[in-house]
């Protein structure tokens, strides 16, 4: 191992955390290091570019505007991606609003015709300044015959009871327009992920033949007719993230909602079943698909279980859930990055200090781990591990699937990725 970063046996980081969490707090902490690589705040682009038919407006700094750019490019979008930069003097004097309108005009005159919808998003400096963007989008909307909304991307307010992430959800559905006038549709929505969940998992099959409905997610959706079809589902799944909006669209639309836990484990996607049966009215028999992938584990854990592993988050915001499902599958785990310990990873970190007390946790944010780099002295593989945690060792796999499945599909694509990714290793 490079380097000296900031490391926590479980032990330490669970009495740690057992009287302070978030756990570490924030910027008071200590300064954030970011690593290469990592996405960071700019996912904020790809939720705003989810609306179909619609463009995105930045109103922000640089700095900020610069990397969700990057990222919206990346994503191929880029045609629908629009920055308006503000300078020092718009920031202190408040008077930038008039900007994003003339900008919102510009943009139209450019495009040759007007989007259905415009997403605006902002960013600390309206936290601050207390920007009342719900007056201005209407405002604008009945201008440019058109619907404006506003998404938030707020890291200082991170740790509040409403974080951006989860707001943002709330937002992005709440743009759905009401049709109370028209029935209700054969669908279940997907809330709280970016992605769709895989045409190839048996969720798909499972909704049509106890709920005789099809699945959608907003990635779907070709029009923003489709989209506001949505408002018009007979049930909400989603991922704890998602919870406040289906909570907010059980309201506003009248559509019930089940919280499924993101897991690659088969005993919780079991769980999984069981609440989306209830949520139907009826028992879900998943017993073969359930028998099948534990068959699979136990496969792949007994040929690939003395493999040193490494757990991060690009596929699972919560990777100590993550290392302790693996762990009881039979892997060996033996660190964890994790850039900010929350309650909800309080279970899993008591099971961990039971079942494998050798365990390293790693802050992924702490400046420590600038320069850091594992080896293949400390890992024979990753999951969902950044490159600059082992640029020193490019032999290392790392394996990267599905973001927070709650399917067994997504445990079958882990297994099958690791398995594929060892066995090459093995043959090198």
């Amino acid at each position: 191992m490079q380097g000296k970063p900031l490391v926590f046996d479980v032990a330490a980081i669970r009495e740690a955390c057992e009287s302070r969490l978030p756990y570490p707090a924030g910027l008071g902490d200590f300064l954030k290091y970011l690593p290469a690589g990592k996405i960071g705040y700019s996912k904020i682009a790809k939720n705003a570019l989810l609306i179909p038919e619609s463009i995105a407006l930045m109103i922000s700094p640089s700095g900020c505007s610069r990397h969700c750019s990057c990222n919206a490019l990346f994503a191929g979008e880029g045609q629908r991606f629009f920055s308006l930069r503000l300078n020092e003097v718009d920031i202190a004097s408040g008077l930038f609003p008039a900007k994003i309108e003339a900008a919102l005009a510009e943009i139209f005159r450019g495009l040759g015709y007007t989007p259905k919808a415009a997403v605006l998003i902002s960013t600390c400096v309206d936290a601050l300044a207390g920007t009342d963007y719900g007056a201005y989008t209407k405002s604008w909307s009945e201008k440019f015959s058109t619907r404006v909304t506003r998404l938030a991307m707020n890291p200082i307010l991170e740790d509040s009871p409403s974080p951006h992430k989860i707001e943002t959800i709330r937002t992005l559905y709440g743009f759905i327009a009401p049709q109370p006038q028209l029935p209700r549709m054969p669908l279940i929505n997907v809330l709280g992920r970016v992605a769709a969940v895989s045409p190839a998992s048996e969720l798909g099959e499972i909704a049509g033949k106890y709920g005789g409905c099809q699945l959608r997610h907003i990635s779907q959706c070709r029009s923003l007719a489709e989209f506001d079809e949505m408002g018009r589902a007979r049930l909400n799944i989603t991922i704890p993230i998602g919870e406040s909006a289906g909570k907010d669209m059980e309201k506003k639309y009248g559509i019930p909602y089940v919280v499924l836990r993101p897991s690659y484990h088969p005993d919780t996607v079991a769980d999984n079943y069981r609440r989306l049966g209830e949520a139907l009215g009826t028992t879900i028999d998943d017993g073969e698909y359930y028998q099948s992938v534990k068959e699979l584990a136990a496969r792949t854990a007994g040929k690939y279980g003395r493999w040193r592993g490494a757990v991060g988050e690009s596929i699972d915001d919560q990777p100590l859930v993550l290392a302790r499902d693996l762990l009881d599958m039979g892997f060996d785990i033996r660190y964890v990055f994790i850039e900010k310990i929350r309650p909800g990873d309080l279970p899993a970190l008591r099971w961990l200090e039971q079942n494998a007390p050798g365990l390293r946790v790693l802050i992924s944010a702490h400046p420590s781990m600038a320069g850091f780099s594992l080896t293949s002295d400390d890992i024979d593989y990753a999951v969902g591990l950044l490159k600059s945690f082992y640029w020193r060792a490019p032999d290392i796999p790392v394996v990267d699937v599905d973001e927070q499945p709650f399917d067994y599909f997504g445990i079958r694509s882990l297994l099958t990725a690791l398995a594929t990714a060892l066995e090459a290793k093995k043959g090198d």
